[in-house]
């Protein structure tokens, strides 16, 4: 169980759900298990198995001690494809040497089959991302991951496409299909289309995106930033939403990684904070920037309270040229079409104005200088280059 749930919530969140890493080509995953029944005395030639659900655990030979009986007992191959399911298993005993069988007892439990290692994983994480991918696969070892080299879907061959030096447009390899099906499937877990998906936890509770927790946390050392943050919580900032989505493609066996957005400092060219001022006073003003605010675009759980930050955070995934925005459930792509990158595109969709801060570096008209520092927000912004660094 979660050992930091807050006091007076129940402690729901299992740390160490019951989860396999999928078979691969020559690497077969299987399940151990070992059946126990109170027993007194000495067994004989008894064998114990079971099946169920697509598994079958071979037949071994009964041990005692203790007070109990036991067998240790290994399943056939798991599948190669991230799965989520209700695991029940009948178990059968033979006291003849496996000439007869009469059923024991059955085991209940729920298994997550998953397509990366998940060691330590919170249950939340194992049943978002599975649940998500459930019958697909990541990429192969050895397999190529290469995307489609027609980038701006023309059909044409164009300059720079041909990655394999073949003089043929080659469609995407079969390993980074198999990435990108996976991706969408957790990211659907994510995202509602356009907007958010309000997941829950696996306990039914919704997950917010600056609630009540992170507003109450706001502007202290103790934001909502980590996967445990928002386990603990169920909220969470951008930092603790960017993050999950990391966990969520890494527990399935996708590289992705969380990438900071802040604002630029302005350029001489923007606008100016005083009324009357020619190009000439402009250029005395080193502008540092503060800040920007987002459009009232619903986040995660419904909420748009919070709306001026001073930096965001998203994340980009391994081979494909996509913004992934988790805390509003927004993905975006480059538009060949106009030129403008992924990057481009969430600036452009995302923030409505800018905050800077000016400061006077020369003499008035009258020699006089400024008396002090000015704060604008810049909002005429929709034709200007990019004013934000993605790290």
């Amino acid at each position: 169980d979660n050992p930091d749930a807050p006091a007076g919530q129940p402690v729901t969140e299992q740390k160490h759900p019951i989860s396999y890493v999928r078979s691969k080509p020559g690497a077969a995953s299987t399940v151990s298990a070992s059946p126990t029944l109170l027993y007194t005395g000495v067994v004989g030639n008894w064998q114990m198995k079971g099946e169920g659900r697509g598994l079958t655990f071979t037949a071994a030979g009964v041990q005692s001690g203790g007070g109990y009986a036991w067998a240790s007992v290994t399943s056939n191959a798991l599948p190669e494809t991230i799965d989520s399911k209700d695991l029940e298993i009948n178990w059968k005993m033979s006291i003849d040497g496996g000439n007869s069988w009469f059923e024991v007892g059955t085991s209940k439990n729920h298994l997550y089959l998953t397509g990366g290692a998940a060691n330590g994983a919170y249950e939340t994480v194992l049943h978002l991302s599975s649940e998500g991918a459930k019958g697909k696969r990541p990429a192969n070892d050895g397999e190529m991951v290469r995307p489609a080299e027609d980038k701006n879907g023309n059909g044409v061959l164009d300059a720079g496409e041909d990655l394999n030096n073949n003089g043929v447009q080659d469609a995407a390899s079969a390993g980074w299909t198999s990435n990108k099906e996976v991706v969408d499937g957790i990211w659907g877990q994510i995202s509602g289309g356009n907007g958010p998906k309000n997941p829950k936890s696996v306990d039914g509770s919704t997950l917010y995106y600056w609630g009540a927790a992170a507003i109450s946390r706001a502007n202290t050392p103790f934001g909502l930033v980590t996967v445990a943050d928002v386990m603990k919580h169920k909220d969470g900032q951008c930092g603790g939403w960017g993050r999950l989505l990391v966990d969520l493609f890494a527990k399935q066996g996708i590289s992705s990684s969380a990438r900071g957005i802040t604002p630029t400092s302005a350029s001489a060219d923007y606008k100016a904070p005083v009324a009357g001022m020619d190009d000439i006073d402009r250029t005395k003003f080193t502008a540092t920037a503060l800040g920007f605010t987002v459009g009232a675009n619903l986040g995660q759980g419904g909420t748009n309270t919070e709306r001026n930050f001073q930096d965001h955070l998203v994340v980009s995934v391994t081979g494909i040229d996509s913004v992934f925005d988790p805390s509003y459930g927004k993905r975006f792509e480059p538009d060949f079409s106009t030129g403008k990158s992924a990057e481009q595109k969430w600036e452009d969709a995302s923030i409505v104005s800018f905050r800077y801060r000016y400061q006077w570096t020369g003499a008035g008209a009258n020699n006089t200088p400024y008396a002090s520092d000015f704060t604008r927000n810049e909002t005429n912004i929709a034709n200007d280059p990019m004013r934000v660094n993605f790290s």
